[in-house]
């Protein structure tokens, strides 16, 4: 996704499928190759991941959801990509303006904010889209951030912030 100013592009979304029947290691692999080819077409700033929270009833699946961030965060490190995590509330909640939105509130916004014309393929590809949403909206309120104290100055004696 291109991200200027608030404009936001999906310049590709796809993702990186592997079947169940592969051992481990042909799975890992598999998302190894299919994200070292994204990122030498696509050449990112930065990844973005949903922070992992507890799978206290599903330890299986958390464990195969830590293989693959491994794998992913082996490929950042490799290309010195930045990988930044965001909880999905708060992804949610940048997207949709509620932390505890559905499904399809999260596409349904994702599709309004990036201008898609087209449905979003799978609820995966609308994750994804979403998490680079809210992080691009981070990027974009902390650079209005910036911009603003660089206008104001702070009085040394009195501690006060002038504008």
């Amino acid at each position: 996704m291109r991200c200027q100013g608030a404009q936001l592009t999906v310049l590709d979304s796809r993702e990186i499928k592997t079947r169940s029947r592969d051992t481990l290691p042909v799975r890992l692999r598999c998302i190894y190759e299919g994200l070292e080819r994204e990122i030498s077409t696509h050449r990112p700033d930065s990844l973005v991941l949903e922070k992992i929270f507890s799978h206290a009833h599903h330890p299986a699946a958390a464990l195969a959801l830590g293989h693959a961030r491994g794998v992913i965060a082996l490929v950042a490190g490799r290309h010195d990509i930045p990988l930044i995590e965001l909880p999905a509330t708060r992804v949610k909640r940048a997207v949709t303006s509620r932390g505890h939105a559905s499904k399809q509130q999260v596409q349904r916004m994702v599709s309004q904010l990036t201008g898609l014309q087209s449905p979003i393929a799978s609820e995966h590809v609308a994750d994804a889209l979403a998490l680079v949403v809210a992080y691009s909206h981070t990027l974009f309120v902390t650079a209005i951030m910036e911009n603003t104290n660089h206008d104001r100055k702070t009085d040394r004696r009195t501690g006060k912030t002038r504008v």
